[in-house]
């Protein structure tokens, strides 16, 4: 059985959604954030029912899946979904598009794997993160200082 995979994206980014199912496998389930997008205001605030959209679909998923594209960093709602997604236990996965920009910020800290379309399906369902570029070379290491409780 496969995984049930929640894809947040930047409106811009709609049409990445149609390439998943024929790259990761059509045993998976998928849920989009076009329902996040009919609650969207112009002001590009993440409302409280926004919110609850994103939490609801990150709880029903096993793992979310971000489509970067050329923009998808600037999305304020997508930083959001991503440090929730964590917050819930939730892997996060990276997939760049074709015109593929940087990731969005909270990557770095909640992030599991960035690959490009060629490679989601390893890294989706592979045991060892992949961390690349939007050109396939591998991701530069971070040093993040963490601290223990």
């Amino acid at each position: 059985m496969g995984n049930k995979i929640f894809v947040a994206y930047s409106r811009d980014d709609r049409k990445g959604i149609n390439q998943l199912p024929r790259t990761l496998g059509v045993e998976h389930t998928f849920r989009n954030s076009d329902e996040v997008y009919r609650l969207f205001s112009s002001n590009g605030n993440i409302s409280d029912q926004m919110k609850k959209v994103i939490e609801k679909n990150a709880k029903w998923s096993d793992l979310v899946v971000v489509l970067i594209g050329e923009n998808t960093a600037e999305v304020k709602w997508i930083d959001w979904c991503i440090e929730k997604a964590s917050m819930l236990g939730k892997k996060v996965f990276f997939i760049y598009l074709d015109e593929a920009g940087s990731l969005p910020d909270s990557s770095k800290n909640f992030g599991y794997a960035a690959v490009g379309m060629d490679k989601a399906g390893e890294a989706i369902n592979g045991s060892t993160p992949i961390w690349e570029t939007s050109t396939g070379e591998p991701f530069p290491k971070y040093n993040i200082d963490r601290s223990s409780c």
